[in-house]
């Protein structure tokens, strides 16, 4: 069986988790720091450098940061993902990114959680890069490969449990495996 990287959600210290983390506040590129408008909320950044011995099909870049974000505007059933690859290293901390999604919807988006990578089974339940979905109940196979799954059931990831299921990212087509992103979310 393939393998994948799990992601698993630890308390944030700054030393270890500055440049891969969840929520809290991006490091961006000067460039980036004027592509999201208030609806956009920041999901995480993973440094790609230290999940390369874990990207055993090659699948990602093994230099720069890989960013997700979630366009918020059509709530938090209908979220839309924004995928960012760079091979810069950033230098602009924005503090303020998720303060206005600190609330009743989105509570803890404000605080950042550290994040520590490890194999799993490409069918692994639990947040991850790569693999399949886990919870996949449809007769055809999804149309492009798994980018990320969200666990809304995982504790140490705290977002949005009341979804009941999964989010999963899959890459967009050839040449716009980022950019071109699609959400499929999994709710009960």
């Amino acid at each position: 069986m393939k393998k994948a990287i799990g992601i698993r959600f630890v308390p944030y210290e700054e030393s270890k988790h500055f440049k891969s983390h969840f929520f809290g506040a991006p490091l961006l590129t000067k460039p980036m720091l004027g592509d999201f408008d208030d609806q956009v909320m920041f999901l995480g950044m993973i440094h790609l450098p230290d999940i390369k011995n874990l990207d055993k099909e090659n699948a990602l870049p093994h230099e720069g940061y890989l960013y997700f974000f979630l366009d918020t505007s059509g709530g938090y059933r209908c979220l839309s993902p924004i995928v960012r690859y760079v091979k810069e290293e950033p230098s602009a901390i924005c503090d303020d990114f998720n303060e206005l999604f600190a609330n009743e919807e989105y509570p803890g988006s404000d605080k950042p959680r550290g994040i520590e990578f490890y194999e799993v089974e490409e069918d692994a339940e639990g947040c991850k890069l790569l693999g399949i979905p886990c919870d996949w109940n449809y007769p055809d196979p999804p149309a492009r490969p798994l980018l990320l799954t969200l666990d809304h059931y995982d504790e140490g990831l705290d977002f949005l449990p009341q979804l009941d299921g999964f989010t999963y990212i899959f890459f967009g087509p050839k040449g716009e495996e980022f950019e071109g992103a699609i959400l499929h979310p999994e709710y009960s």
